[in-house]
Parts: structure tokens; C-alpha cells; sequence
């Protein structure tokens, strides 16, 4: 597998002749192996962001089945308090950038 490793500016001038219709950058294939200054901080808050959603998701699921289990209903309250445990370990993934499916978002 052939490797061509350019820097931020010749590839921005290489996308510019690009759109110009001067050279042809055909990008199956391509992939970024390190991101763009900025990149990061932008991936690191979309995996915050995805991790708070989970979090508000157990914490929600946590809330039914304690009010389940303490009005009584021990066994009703198990699934809820499994999906919490999910949640919050796809919490867990989702913080560190884990965007597998499966990962948070759907029952074991």
C-alpha cells in the first residue's frame, strides 16, 4: 500500500487546485492520520458531549428503578437499573472516543 505523508498547507493547496479543476485528488483510501490543529479539541467535546447525553440517560434510568424498587417493585425495577449500568458504561466509551455501535446506544 503506497503512503504519501504531506503537510497541512500543501494539502490545503492541494484541495484549492483541486476545486479548480487543475489536478484530481481521487480520496479513496485517504485517511488522516494525524488531525488538523483544532481537530482534537472539537472530537474531544463532541465525546464529552456524548457522554453527558448517556449520562442524563442513566442517570433518568437509575431515577425509575430506585422509584420502582422503593415503592415496592424490586423485580420491575431490575431492567431499568441494568439499562442504567449500560448507559453509563457507554458513557464510559463515549468519553475516551469510542464510537463503535453498540457502545451506549443500543440494549445488551
Amino acid at each position: 500500500m503506497p503512503v504519501s505523508v504531506i503537510d497541512a498547507a500543501t494539502h490545503e493547496s492541494m484541495l484549492r487546485l483541486a476545486r479548480n479543476g487543475v489536478i484530481s485528488m481521487p480520496v479513496e483510501g485517504m485517511r488522516e492520520i494525524q488531525p488538523a490543529p483544532g481537530q482534537e479539541q472539537e472530537r474531544a467535546a463532541a465525546y464529552a458531549a456524548r457522554a453527558r447525553t448517556l449520562i442524563d440517560r442513566a442517570l433518568h434510568k437509575l431515577k425509575a428503578a430506585s422509584l420502582l424498587e422503593g415503592g415496592g417493585f424490586a423485580e420491575e425495577a431490575q431492567a431499568p437499573a441494568l439499562e442504567a449500568a449500560r448507559l453509563a458504561v457507554g458513557a464510559l466509551a463515549a468519553a475516551r472516543g469510542d464510537t463503535r455501535p453498540g457502545h451506549g446506544d443500543r440494549p445488551c
